[in-house]
């Protein structure tokens, strides 16, 4: 049996000889042509989409949405409207977490650590100097969103800190309170129960670390500059905004507040890394759905298919 593979919209980390390697990788899979092109229509083919955070997959003619056997979406993360929308979907939909959980769990770490611990070049001999140094077992860590980095977060934390959990909804009426570090990061699948404005904050102490690494921030920004305000030596981290990108210079009046555009999930591989996991996921789809076996496929990826309630296995 033959699958076309339509790759849709540009990749914002790809150029042209990222598509031809992508081309060129996975048409090496047997019965596997490629295509960019998804104005035209063959009654014959199956289809796989390969689709980003730039897809609308919505908007995508409904008979190749029909004929559509697996879906592998390059990006770790999905809005609310296209997670409604994919949930009715037949074809196993394939999140892109693993390729971008390792980098986003590397760079909210490094953020904790230098925080806890800053590598000072020190000009003379000091005994004294690490005094005032925290260590983070005497901290209590709270991890917002139950996504994969965010395991991966909690399995080095858990062994360095006397608490450590991970939270997946801010609206409860949890006992919290005390909180000396946030690492907020992005859930499973989006979540209306994800918000940390003015009666989460309350839950932190004064001098408290705040890490925002989440792909769509759920941080209420205006109650977290009134709490930093009130709260001189609580310190903030932000790889993502409301509203992006933001203004330059906006937030220069919190000293304690650093920045950046969303770098948690870059790495000098991802664009390879991309191409190894969509090369992954469809050579072992098709090996399956042409052995007839895809529960084996739907049972080792179970964690990726965001609408597996949907797949008749």
């Amino acid at each position: 049996m033959n699958f076309q593979i339509i790759r849709l919209n540009n990749s914002e980390y790809a150029n042209d000889s990222f598509y031809q390697k992508e081309a060129r990788v996975l048409t090496s899979i047997s019965g596997i042509t490629y295509t960019r092109d998804a104005s035209s229509y063959n009654s014959s083919s199956s289809y796989i989409l390969i689709t980003d955070n730039n897809t609308d997959i919505t908007k995508l003619p409904l008979e190749i949405l029909e004929s559509t056997v697996l879906i592998v979406h390059s990006d770790s993360y999905i809005d609310q409207e296209t997670l409604s929308f994919i949930k009715k979907l037949d074809a196993p939909f394939i999140l892109g977490t693993p390729i971008k959980s390792r980098a986003i769990s590397e760079y909210s770490l490094s953020i904790l650590f230098n925080h806890y611990s800053p590598i000072r070049n020190q000009q003379y001999w000091n005994n004294h100097i690490g005094l005032e140094r925290k260590l983070l077992r005497d901290q209590k860590c709270v991890i917002v969103g139950d996504g994969q980095a965010s395991q991966e977060i909690y399995k080095v934390l858990k062994n360095l800190c006397n608490f450590v959990e991970i939270l997946n909804d801010t609206e409860s009426d949890s006992a919290l309170n005390g909180i000396d570090v946030l690492i907020a990061m992005d859930p499973l699948a989006p979540s209306y129960k994800l918000n940390i404005g003015e009666q989460f904050l309350k839950k932190m102490n004064s001098d408290g670390l705040l890490i925002n690494v989440a792909h769509e921030s759920y941080i209420d920004e205006d109650h977290l500059k009134s709490f930093m305000k009130r709260n001189p030596f609580f310190h903030t981290f932000m790889d993502s905004f409301q509203t992006e990108p933001f203004i330059p210079g906006s937030f220069n009046d919190l000293k304690n507040f650093k920045k950046s555009s969303k770098l948690s999930g870059l790495f000098q591989r991802l664009t390879n890394d991309i191409i190894s996991f969509e090369y992954l996921i469809i050579s072992e789809f098709v090996s399956n759905y042409q052995s007839q076996n895809l529960a084996r496929f739907y049972g080792e990826y179970k964690e990726c298919i965001i609408n597996q309630d949907n797949i008749a296995t």
